[in-house]
């Protein structure tokens, strides 16, 4: 018996209206409950490891800053003039890039610039001299013997040193001169930045990359027209602290050499 004022298609309808998992109220769709949950569930999530992302870089910052923050070094005026020297070969810039013998990679990149006085510029380095005072990674007084031990203290049976030198005009090396006085200590890990930084300023070099990679600053340093390449090799042991002792003795306080200048 039909039950009054409701047709056998309005009881279709009916029974079709409540199977429906996502039900219609005139337009408008309603989704039960569990499916809005499982909906919200992924947004939840998603902020979660937001949040879990923002404490392990508020955990991991002060390392961060401490890798990036270098220490000062400023020797007296005193010891800067008596130790500079003034090289006799035409005004040059060379790149310093240490290359491991096990993987290839660039290590560490550094300049030499031979102006008005011949300095290396080793940002990040660790390689010091009593007779090369040190303004904020900027050696002073780089004699012969001081590039000797330089490339020595870098050449050992882990890595080898790739020297790529180039002429400039006078006034080009002593742009670079300045360049590399008044950039100031540079932090771990930046070496090849800095050094690819002050590159990118100096007249003729434009074409280098700012870049973190050694190696990247040495191919596009080769790609130079008048580049004249040098790699060193050596099997020394892989003991720094050693031969910055051996060198350190063995060096006179302030070798008097004909091309050094004098201080007054």
């Amino acid at each position: 018996m039909r039950a009054k004022g409701m047709s056998g298609t309005g009881r279709a309808m009916a029974t079709t209206w409540h199977k429906m998992p996502d039900r219609l109220v005139g337009a408008r769709r309603l989704r039960p409950p569990e499916r809005v949950a499982a909906r919200a569930a992924p947004t939840m999530a998603s902020r979660m490891i937001v949040m879990l992302r923002l404490f392990l870089l508020v955990l991991a910052l002060p390392a961060i800053l401490a890798a990036c923050t270098a220490e000062p070094v400023w020797a007296p005026d005193e010891a800067v003039a008596r130790a500079t020297y003034r090289s006799p070969e035409p005004p040059s810039i060379t790149l310093f890039t240490m290359v491991s013998n096990r993987s290839d990679a660039g290590a560490h990149s550094a300049l030499m610039i031979n102006a008005s006085q011949r300095v290396i510029f080793d940002p990040a380095g660790s390689w010091w001299h009593r007779t090369a005072p040190e303004r904020n990674d900027l050696h002073y007084g780089i004699t012969p013997l001081m590039l000797e031990f330089y490339v020595d203290y870098h050449a050992r049976e882990t890595y080898h040193v790739v020297m790529q030198t180039r002429q400039v005009a006078p006034d080009v090396a002593e742009h670079a001169l300045r360049l590399v006085a008044d950039n100031g200590a540079v932090g771990k890990a930046m070496c090849g930045r800095s050094v690819s930084s002050v590159l990118r300023q100096v007249p003729g070099f434009e074409s280098i990359p700012v870049t973190f990679n050694p190696k990247g600053i040495m191919r596009a340093f080769s790609r130079l027209d008048g580049v004249e390449t040098r790699k060193i090799r050596d099997d020394d042991p892989d003991d720094h602290g050693l031969l910055l002792q051996e060198q350190n003795l063995e060096a006179p306080a302030y070798p008097t050499l004909p091309s050094a200048a004098s201080s007054g």
